[in-house]
């Protein structure tokens, strides 16, 4: 079997394809184990993530706020009607376009639970499922790209608690939603790529409008990149200029459909979003300052921003020792790890954090989708026949000294929680390459039985 041959979604070791539920039981059990460790260090110091440092005014007062107006519109509801207009709502809003992506997503109804002094605890409840829920997508992402056990669980544990998603659950928690919602358009995408029902990338697609206008946008316009690279990337469309126009017809036809199927939500949303303010008052920049480029290496191994703004690009221990592999596989023009180098690349540009934060200022509010292709690109990087060669072993070898390096110099002035962070992530890179290597030198020892059985077959059958 060639290098550059694609496998199909089969365990590494036994070569079967793995149960859906058991890959969801074993996520869930290992989702938990990490949580415990990350969130315990909250407990221990008395914070939920809505009262994670002083500073954060953001959790509290946009989001934390919408806990009791959304127990008030549930409870008004059971009363004879709700008043669609507040004037305790700001200066005053509509009440529906209020709470309309509160009512659609499940989730928040975990926040109508009384005592009103564990409001925060349901709170940071919702947080932590939602991140749990990206790496289900993610799982079912990655198994439709044909990734192993191994690499698909990899992958959801990264994508899951990736810096930007830990950031994002202490400083804007709904922000969280768009790590759920970006792999299930995807997968929606991959299904018209390789002709199947676009039922999934219709529905997907209205979920998302009505949940969140703001990363529907964002999503679309990633989506459409990832949908140009992967079709001249993938093994399962036909490269042809037709081809690729009746397909990209389907595409578009099914995105206006499920934008037609969110309907109401989303007249309601524009009608919003018209009477906004054009402008914040803050000025694009042409570039980033010097120093904050100059401190983006020093930003791909901990969890601060790079030009603030919810700019995270962490990609954590095993994100950060695969690069080399990653590189590889870019000129390779394997599609995740292009697509994660495109994201790097317009991360570092002002404007695009500006167009992509619906022409407002620069933010990495986007940067999610950042978070999901690397976490791709690392998961498939675990294949045994990338590891199997000696210069990228070395290549690995090397760069995880030097990540430990760094961190035995920056260990001593991170805070209680950064360390147990640090800690978490490193031994998770550690124990994941172990089981890589374990799974592949079974692995590569039942294909040397097999084939020494084969033979005997063969010789027994001519004798």
């Amino acid at each position: 079997m060639g290098f550059e041959e694609r496998l199909p979604y089969r365990d590494s070791v036994t070569g079967k394809r793995q149960n859906i539920a058991l890959s969801l039981f074993i996520y869930t059990i290992a989702f938990i184990l990490l949580a415990a460790g990350v969130y315990y260090l909250f407990i221990s110091n008395d914070r939920t993530l809505v009262r994670f440092t002083a500073s954060n005014k953001d959790a509290f007062s946009q989001r934390y706020m919408f806990i009791f107006e959304f127990q008030r519109f549930i409870e008004n509801l059971f009363k004879g009607g709700v008043n669609t207009w507040d004037w305790s709502i700001g200066l005053g809003a509509d009440r529906y376009s209020f709470n309309m992506a509160n009512l659609v997503n499940p989730l928040n109804y975990l926040t109508l639970i009384k005592p009103e002094k564990y409001a925060d605890v349901m709170y940071s409840l919702n947080i932590i499922l939602r991140l749990y829920l990206s790496g289900v997508t993610f799982i079912f992402l990655a198994r439709r790209l044909g990734l192993d056990d191994i690499q698909v669980m990899a992958g959801a544990l990264m994508y899951a608690f990736s810096p930007w998603n830990i950031i994002a659950s202490v400083t804007q928690g709904t922000f969280t939603i768009a790590s759920v919602l970006l792999p299930l358009v995807i997968l929606g995408a991959e299904d018209i790529m390789q002709k199947r029902s676009p039922l999934l990338f219709i529905l997907s697609v209205a979920y998302s409008v009505v949940s969140s206008f703001m990363f529907a946008y964002m999503i679309a316009l990633i989506v459409l990149m990832y949908y140009v690279i992967r079709y001249f990337t993938s093994e399962h469309t036909e490269k042809t200029f037709g081809a690729f126009l009746a397909t990209t017809a389907e595409f578009i036809t099914a995105g206006i459909l499920g934008i037609a199927v969110s309907g109401f939500g989303l007249v309601v949303t524009l009608l919003k979003f018209g009477n906004s303010t054009a402008s914040t008052g803050n000025e694009v920049p042409t570039l980033f300052s010097m120093t904050e480029y100059l401190r983006v290496p020093l930003r791909l191994a901990d969890l601060n921003t790079i030009f603030g703004s919810n700019s995270v690009i962490g990609v954590s221990a095993l994100g950060l020792i695969m690069i080399p592999v990653i590189i590889i596989c870019m000129f390779r023009l394997r599609s995740n790890a292009l697509m994660a180098a495109l994201m790097f690349i317009l991360a570092m540009i002002p404007a695009v954090d500006s167009l992509f934060n619906f022409f407002s200022y620069a933010s990495g509010r986007w940067f999610f989708a950042l978070s999901l292709f690397y976490s791709l690109a690392c998961a498939e990087c675990l294949d045994a026949r990338y590891l199997g060669r000696k210069e990228i072993r070395v290549s690995i070898i090397a760069t995880f000294a030097v990540y430990m390096a760094y961190i035995l110099w920056i260990y001593k002035i991170l805070n209680k929680t950064g360390k147990g962070v640090v800690m978490v992530n490193c031994a998770t890179a550690l124990a994941l390459i172990v089981i890589r290597e374990i799974g592949g030198l079974l692995g590569e020892q039942k294909l040397r039985l097999g084939s020494i059985t084969d033979k005997a077959e063969k010789l027994k059958r001519a004798m």
